[in-house]
This record gives structure tokens, C-alpha cells and sequence, in this order.
């Protein structure tokens, strides 16, 4: 009975150790090609907020180093700024959006 009980307990910990590499080796390819890991969902949830205590937590902390326009679309987006659509650059909109920053929806 005791051999049960090892064996179960070796495979939750092998289910848990492909786990661990399967989301940091997500977490790595999403990384190396250009990821942002300063981006937010529609709850404004970052990938670090999502991550934290997660086996890829020191992954996402260890990319954390936001460009400048990273660090003015967050600050835009915390004092709830918008932007005129005809007033940027239509290829910025993503960017903006990614990073919380919603357009205006008075008319100019």
C-alpha cells in the first residue's frame, strides 16, 4: 500500500514539473518575441499580476524594464487620458489599447 502512495504521489509531482515547464517555456517564447509584459486585459490585468506566485512569476518580474512609451501609455491609462483617434497615428491605436488607453468618445 505504501508503494501506491509513492507512486501517486511521484506522478503529481512529475504532472506538476511538466506544468512548470510547459507555462515558463510559454512565458520564454512570448518573451523573446517582443511581448509586453507591462500590456493589460480587458479586467486590466498585467501578465506580472497574473503570474504572481505562479512558476513563471520570476520569469515576467526579471523582464520588467517598460520603454519610455510603455511608461507614458501606463501613466496615460492610470489618470484615465484618451486620445483623439484622428490626432494619432492610426498604428499607435493598438499599442494604446494594449497598454489600457481607451480613445475618446466625445466628438472633436
Amino acid at each position: 500500500m505504501m508503494m501506491v502512495i509513492e507512486s501517486s504521489n511521484q506522478f503529481v509531482i512529475d504532472e506538476r514539473n511538466q506544468l512548470r515547464e510547459a507555462v515558463c517555456g510559454s512565458v520564454c517564447e512570448l518573451l523573446a518575441r517582443g511581448a509586453h509584459v507591462d500590456a493589460v486585459d480587458e479586467a486590466g490585468i498585467t501578465p506580472l499580476v497574473a503570474a504572481i506566485g505562479g512558476p513563471a512569476e520570476s520569469l515576467v518580474r526579471a523582464a520588467l524594464s517598460p520603454r519610455l512609451s510603455c511608461l507614458a501609455a501606463a501613466a496615460l491609462a492610470f489618470h484615465g487620458g484618451t486620445y483623439r483617434p484622428s490626432q494619432v497615428p492610426r498604428d499607435l491605436h493598438p499599442f494604446l489599447a494594449m497598454h489600457g488607453v481607451s480613445p475618446s468618445t466625445s466628438p472633436s
